[in-house]
């Protein structure tokens, strides 16, 4: 009869690349605002994670979120709905992204983004590495569509759909 084998921690490598990142462990935080936030993405980089900030989320409307997700958090059922109605209405500025692009790398974190905001400007100054072509990005990065429509995008047949800059 084998018996499982026994390990010790220091012989097992967990390490992965992951969109051109070198991860010690294979753990990737959801781009959800009520996952990720600066403070998260810090911790989880420095086990050795990645997290992924929401681009077009709460995040990136506001200078202080704090409150505004706080507010979503206590919302009652019947009035869920029209809080996050409010919540999302301001718009993203490239103020506000460049803010938490500059608070991610303090905070010892890559600047992993789920959606392509950035002006080109914002790339260069903060040091915004692109994915390239929409065939090298990971699906999800895609706009929501049919299949047949993402797989135009993926070929690059189809023009991607962009968010306008404020």
């Amino acid at each position: 009869m084998d018996r499982p084998a026994t390990f010790e921690p220091a012989d097992v490598d967990t390490s992965v690349a992951f969109a051109g990142l070198s991860l010690d462990i294979p753990v990737l935080a959801a781009s959800m605002d009520a996952v990720v936030d600066v403070r998260s993405a810090g911790v989880l980089s420095g086990l050795g994670g990645l997290a992924v900030m929401n681009l077009e989320g709460v995040q990136m409307r506001y200078e202080d979120p704090a409150p505004v997700l706080e507010r979503i958090a206590t919302a009652t059922p019947d009035e869920v709905q029209e809080v996050l109605s409010a919540a999302y209405e301001p718009p993203i500025t490239e103020a506000i992204v460049a803010a938490r692009i500059r608070e991610l790398h303090e905070a010892g974190s890559p600047a992993a983004m789920a959606r392509r905001f950035f002006s080109q400007r914002t790339r260069v100054l903060w040091g915004v590495k692109s994915y390239g072509t929409s065939a090298s990005r990971p699906s999800s990065a895609l706009p929501r569509a049919s299949p047949a429509k993402n797989a135009a995008i993926r070929q690059g047949a189809a023009p991607r759909r962009t968010t306008p800059a404020t």
